[in-house]
């Protein structure tokens, strides 16, 4: 790759490119590399096994299909701004839209031109959004020769199967850590049972959403899965943190200075190895919460939800024991998610500089 173009001031050519190819892309509209078609309903149709694709993904599986597919779609009501690449034997609904490339026109490069427009800001509705076909067609774009379209369609497809890879692997992981929490939950059959009361202190933070500060010194845990800063803080040591809204029901762990939002639960002084009482926390809060839901309890945790669980109370060995299976598997995970976070960053990078 070569990333001299714009220094240079040559016209028409992205900042990165393959070193083969030095001509000036063809400035164009959509309209005039693609068709935009839209699918059709697909209620008559009997169950199946041909997957039947929306705005937002696969939504059902039917009998029939409407093509053997290679081209990129995109969403023409509600989910507009994900497009997508099918390839196969699929049928497509009214709220899709797909393209037919014209010949000379690769469709997979035409999925990552898709990933460099700013589809909300075409949204057309003020309601839920949408796009119509002429809008698409008429987007201005710039496009190689169908060899260099090629070569960087296979490029980044080569990325996205690396972060798919990745991914697959995170979901491995993710089962693997229940199977084994679903072992734990048999290995401590029939031990002593104590309330999670007895074990720990549980209190709320007292800060509003809105005192975080980009640049605070200390966490401050809140109900969503980022953590942010604060200036200030109120607790200390080891804790539990535990969304009561939001995220419900998620739990972070956390051994220093800290602050809290007032709908987040904050566990201290524990007697077991906090990290053993985490782990017990992720087994039982996900039955407890939709157990609450099912009879018309308000989606978020009360006191009660926690201060009534018992945890079983093993010996110091076997909680270190656990506590050291599980902290194996989240660190795979955790590893593995920063690697798809790089290479999607790298993606970005790339479908920011090998396009126009």
């Amino acid at each position: 790759l070569m990333e001299e173009n714009k220094k240079n001031k040559v016209p028409n050519v992205p900042n990165l490119r393959f070193n083969e190819f030095n001509y000036p892309w063809t400035k164009t509209l959509l309209g005039s590399v693609l068709k935009i078609l839209h699918g059709r309903d697909y209620k008559h149709l009997k169950p199946g096994n041909y997957p039947v694709y929306g705005s937002g993904g696969v939504i059902s599986y039917v009998s029939d299909f409407l093509s053997d597919w290679n081209c990129a779609c995109i969403g023409r009501k509600g989910t507009i701004d994900k497009p997508r690449f099918v390839n196969g034997k699929a049928w497509f609904v009214d709220t899709l839209f797909y393209s037919k490339p014209y010949p000379n026109n690769d469709p997979l490069f035409q999925y990552y031109l898709f990933q460099t427009v700013d589809w909300n800001r075409l949204n057309e509705a003020s309601g839920v959004p949408s796009l119509s076909a002429s809008t698409i067609e008429r987007i201005k774009c710039f496009v190689p020769s169908i060899d260099e379209q090629t070569k960087i369609s296979l490029f980044l497809s080569k990325i996205d199967e690396r972060i798919n890879t990745q991914n697959k692997i995170i979901e491995e992981l993710e089962r693997l850590k229940k199977s084994i929490y679903q072992s734990i939950a048999v290995l401590c059959k029939g031990i002593k049972n104590e309330q999670l009361t007895n074990l720990c202190t549980i209190t709320t933070g007292k800060r509003d959403a809105n005192e975080n500060s980009f640049d605070g010194q200390y966490p401050f845990f809140t109900c969503s899965k980022e953590t942010s800063k604060i200036d200030t803080y109120t607790f200390d040591g080891p804790s539990l943190l535990i969304s009561g809204n939001g995220e419900i029901g998620q739990v972070k762990y956390y051994n220093g200075k800290f602050d809290a939002y007032q709908r987040t639960y904050v566990l201290q002084n524990f007697v077991l190895n906090p990290l053993y009482v985490k782990i017990w926390l992720e087994i039982l809060l996900p039955a407890r919460i939709h157990r609450e839901q099912n009879v018309g309890a308000m989606p978020y945790i009360v006191i009660s939800t926690l201060a009534d669980l018992f945890i079983p109370v093993t010996d110091i060995a076997m909680q270190n024991k656990i506590v050291s299976a599980i902290k194996s598997i989240e660190s795979k995970i955790h590893e593995n998610k920063k690697l798809v976070m790089l290479f999607e960053k790298q993606k970005c990078y790339l479908l920011n500089n090998l396009f126009i």
